[in-house]
């Protein structure tokens, strides 16, 4: 899975073609802005590199309020999500829905 998320996150539509065709992918996500309408725009840090989690969240409990300086993209396997970001409505993500994170704003 972390293969696959890496392609959908960081592939041209071009290297697709190069899979086997029994191969299914399917684009979860292509945006330009978070979910809050923030531009995505990233940053020029010294030691770039990306790193793919899988966070499991015990149902009934939350992350805590939180912020990130640089894009975040989440992809929910199963259960639902609740995203909240101070002064707006909560966003539900569900099962295969996609999201880019707000930057440099407050959420949970």
């Amino acid at each position: 899975m972390k293969y696959l998320l890496f392609l959908l996150l960081f592939s041209s539509v071009k290297l697709f073609g190069q899979y086997n065709t029994e191969i299914s992918i399917q684009t979860l996500l292509k945006s330009d802005t978070t979910y809050s309408g923030q531009k995505i725009s990233y940053p020029q840090l010294p030691d770039n590199e990306t790193t793919i989690l899988k966070i499991v969240i015990p149902h009934g409990k939350t992350t805590g309020w939180h912020k990130h300086p640089y894009p975040v993209y989440a992809v929910v396997l199963q259960g639902i999500l609740i995203v909240e970001v101070e002064g707006k409505q909560p966003s539900l993500l569900k099962a295969n829905e996609a999201s880019s994170e707000v930057i440099n704003t407050t959420h949970s």
